[in-house]
């Protein structure tokens, strides 16, 4: 999974080679180029932070945190030269300078959510971070070192929420996933429904879908991990649209991400309405399998001449899972359409 997660955000990561940044308020086809700051190759700092603690105490006492201590840090800190050298990534003053960074930063959000120094800021952490990233993604010099402090990954929230373009919301998750090097999160796992059937109905050439399929797959893949009562999982099935996932369209989830939901479903009862019965939508599914031209039930007849019993050779292993888990489904299923695989395949 991992493995697959880095090619998906290798593709991703560049438009032409550049990184994509889309601004607040931007149209995705109208993006704007952010560049690190320092990054024209003709400011010289040093990343060396001697004046660390000063910058500690003066962040307690500045009237204005934004221009006295984060404008003059981001010029330090978000200088793609020193990002790409080997040395920042052995140097403890600069991690420490990046958390003090990361901290200023979400607190100035948090105190002026609307500032456009703080949006501009960001905008060049995105840029910094994703520094290099036309190479392997967990190993390029934006990634490396920005992952060193764990707040990061929170930046990289703060920014996917303000894109706009939906494509750059995703890449952005994804880079936020790369910074907390794939660890689960549960915010991370919830910003995946905000906008997924906008990605699915936008996202459609090969290598966008390629980056929400990553996305969703690594997500879905720490399900387990989940500590959540059934009724929010429900919440959360029913906003990631789980039926038609699993079971409609051209997505083609992974085992692990498909076994993940339909687990998830059953341990919460999704299939099931509030009166105890199986879903109507999920009936219509079944139905449309049983009679569709190219669904179960014609695929299961011309294996039932051939005398061939595999469920997943007929393209219905979601549904034998399901029944596995459920005997109301097997009853529904038996008592509708009459199904004797004893008298066909036995």
């Amino acid at each position: 999974m991992r493995s697959i997660f880095i090619g998906i955000l290798i593709s991703a990561c560049t438009e032409k080679g550049r990184p994509i940044h889309t601004h607040e308020g931007v149209r995705g086809d109208d993006r704007q180029k952010t560049e690190p700051a320092g990054n024209s190759g003709d400011i010289s700092v040093s990343n060396r932070f001697s004046d660390l603690a000063e910058i500690e105490r003066k962040a307690t006492t500045a009237s204005d945190v934004t221009s006295e201590i984060l404008s003059p840090l981001a010029l330090r800190i978000l200088n793609l030269k020193e990002i790409e050298s080997p040395k920042s990534y052995i140097q403890a003053d600069w991690v420490r300078a990046l958390d003090l960074f990361n901290r200023l930063i979400l607190k100035e959000i948090a105190k002026s959510p609307s500032s456009g120094e703080v949006q501009r800021i960001i905008e060049e952490y995105v840029a910094a971070v994703s520094t290099s990233c036309e190479q392997v993604v967990m190993s390029c010099a934006g990634i490396r070192n920005f992952r060193r402090s764990p707040s990061s990954a929170e930046i990289l929230k703060v920014a996917a929420k303000r894109a706009v373009d939906v494509t750059e919301y995703y890449r952005r998750l994804a880079l936020a996933l790369a910074l907390k090097n794939q660890q689960f999160d549960p915010e991370l796992l919830e910003m995946l429904t905000y906008r997924f059937a906008e990605g699915r109905n936008k996202m459609i050439s090969d290598d966008r879908r390629a980056l929400l399929k990553s996305v969703v797959e690594f997500s879905l893949s720490n399900l387990q991990m989940t500590s959540r009562s059934k009724t929010e999982n429900r919440e959360f099935l029913e906003r990631l649209g789980t039926l038609n996932l699993i079971f409609r369209g051209d997505f083609g989830l992974s085992e692990v991400a498909s076994g993940a939901l339909l687990k998830l479903m059953a341990s919460s009862g999704f299939l099931y309405d509030s009166s105890g019965k199986l879903r109507a939508e999920m009936i219509s599914i079944i139905t449309e399998n049983l009679t569709e031209k190219e669904g179960f039930k014609e695929r299961q007849n011309l294996l039932s001449s051939q005398r061939v019993f595999l469920p997943t050779a007929v393209g219905f292993s979601q549904l034998i899972i399901l029944m596995n888990m459920s005997l109301s489904l097997i009853a529904f299923l038996i008592k509708k359409f009459r199904l004797s695989w004893e008298q066909n395949y036995f």
